[in-house]
């Protein structure tokens, strides 16, 4: 049995220079494992064709009228999270490569590339892999453990207040004043201030007040 790398691969390419798919359609063409299905002009046409006729890998130009590569990225793996999808860029740079990751694309491919790198690539991400510099996906990495951090900090009420900011609620609800509560705890007053500062922004409260009741329903204080 032959095994899945000699299988042939069904193709996309979207591209808005004739020239530019001309190229690819003759580096295509000397693959005997990969099969050029269709070609699209610009993004809209490249999300239509690529649902229609869900080949195995798209590969997209990053700029293009109507979708650019990115957005017609999204909205393919919007209806088909399946779709392997490759972008093609002249940017090399960490900002656009973190986008077309973010995106949902399993690699991407610089246009000055040596044309065997468009087939080889095809290949890797037709086989689950994926394309991508060792620092891009550490920072990608980094990114979604700060979001997950940032979520569970969101959901959970006081997660965002640091322990001094704790201290602080709990002696407004104890109804001290700025001066009672700088003396309780060895602060100036300037500092009481800018701890209520930020607690009322972390809270999304507007007063003293407010931040009792929130601390009183979020059983974030104790007036036992």
């Amino acid at each position: 049995m032959k095994g899945k790398e000699r299988e042939e691969i069904k193709i996309l390419i979207a591209d808005d220079h004739p020239l530019f798919r001309e190229g690819l359609r003759r580096v295509i063409s000397l693959e005997d494992d990969i099969t050029l299905v269709a070609e699209a002009k610009d993004g809209e046409e490249a999300v239509k064709l690529a649902l229609a006729l869900r080949p195995d890998v798209i590969v997209l130009d990053i700029t293009m009228p109507k979708l650019n590569g990115i957005e017609a990225t999204r909205a393919i793996l919007k209806e088909w999270p399946e779709a392997l999808i490759v972008v093609l860029t002249f940017h090399s740079s960490e900002e656009y490569i973190m986008q077309v990751l973010q995106a949902g694309a399993k690699g991407y491919l610089v246009k000055d590339s040596d044309p065997a790198s468009l087939a080889e690539t095809i290949r890797l991400v037709y086989n689950g892999g994926s394309i991508y510099p060792p620092s891009i996906l550490a920072k990608a990495l980094s990114q979604a453990q700060k979001a997950k951090a940032e979520t569970a900090a969101h959901k959970e009420p006081g997660a965002k207040l640091t322990p001094r900011e704790l201290e602080i609620l709990q002696c407004l609800a104890e109804g001290k004043s700025n001066r009672e509560i700088a003396d309780d705890l060895c602060i100036s007053e300037k500092t009481v201030k800018n701890h209520l500062s930020n607690l009322f922004r972390k809270l999304d409260v507007s007063d003293r007040t407010q931040a009792v009741l929130y601390g009183l329903k979020h059983k974030l204080v104790d007036l036992s």
